[in-house]
């Protein structure tokens, strides 16, 4: 066994534990230096690539992970920052759609304070969550078909697409 591996990117050192140099970081001028005095690395073992469905399913679970993170992100209204969970949304919707508003309605901001509102301002914080689901979920779509079309869905990156 050689004492360098090439790998795709790079090579792994096998007497410092497989750890992977790249090109112009630390290790790799004592890898070219190796290379120059007759060292030969072994070769790379590729490992397939998984199935094309398993891949595109890794990629969709991750656009699922940020649009969960993106739906629970504060946003502010009436100069008060509220976030909301997936069961606060659904409070919120079920007590809006109750009209009248219940008296004494408040909600908690993200400090804990309660915040007493009336019917056009809870209509206005429904509309914002509203608003903002229905926008992620078109970008979802937008991803997930991107997603499907790829040959290769790895290479795309949902953390790139505008808003999640």
């Amino acid at each position: 066994m050689a004492r360098y591996k090439l790998a795709t990117i790079g090579v792994y050192d096998n007497d410092n534990a497989g750890a992977l140099i790249l090109p112009n970081y630390p290790g790799w001028s004592e890898y070219e230096t190796w290379l120059a005095s007759g060292g030969v690395p072994d070769s790379a073992q590729l490992e397939p690539l998984p199935a094309l469905a398993e891949r595109r399913l890794r990629v969709v679970r991750r656009t699922e992970e940020l649009m969960r993170i993106a739906l629970t992100k504060p946003f502010h209204q009436g100069g008060v920052q509220f976030a909301f969970d997936h069961f606060d949304t659904q409070t919120l919707v079920a007590v809006w759609m109750d009209s009248p508003l219940p008296t004494g309605f408040a909600w908690r901001d993200v400090a804990g304070t309660m915040h007493a509102m009336n019917h056009a301002q809870l209509a206005a914080l429904v509309h914002a969550v509203a608003a903002r689901r229905y926008a992620l979920t078109l970008k979802r779509w937008q991803i997930e078909a991107a997603i499907n079309a790829s040959a290769d869905p790895e290479s795309i990156n949902p953390d790139q697409y505008d808003g999640i």
